[in-house]
């Protein structure tokens, strides 16, 4: 895409937290986990979640 000119911006993705908590494990990050609460109201959750959501930038 770069050599046609297009630079992608705003790429979004999101993983599911096992394999986030495989590479915090890997490289020793400390973290806490929360358990699910399945009978939670969605408005709740939609604020626990945006409180929790952070950027990670990955440099090989």
């Amino acid at each position: 895409m770069i050599e046609a000119g297009v630079l992608p911006q705003n790429v979004n993705f999101a993983l599911e937290a096992k394999y986030a908590a495989k590479f915090l494990d890997k490289h020793g990050v400390n973290y806490s986990k929360v358990e699910a609460n399945k009978n939670g109201n969605i408005e709740v959750a939609n604020q626990a979640a945006l409180g929790s959501v952070v950027q990670l930038n990955c440099y090989q």
